[in-house]
C-alpha cells in the first residue's frame, strides 16, 4: 500500500475517524476494494 493516493478519511456527520480500508493487502495476496470496507472509532460520540 506504500505510495497510495486514495483518500482514506470519509466525512460523515456523527462519526469520528471514519475511514475507507480500500487498498490494504489481504492475507491471500489480494487488495481490499475501495468503497467496500470501512472502519470507525466510537459511533456513540
Amino acid at each position: 500500500m506504500a505510495g497510495s493516493s486514495l483518500p482514506r478519511r470519509v466525512e460523515l456527520d456523527g462519526c469520528y475517524n471514519f475511514r475507507d480500508l480500500g487498498g490494504y493487502a489481504t492475507s491471500d495476496g489480494g487488495t481490499v476494494r475501495s468503497g467496500v470496507v470501512y472502519r470507525t472509532d466510537s459511533l456513540h460520540r
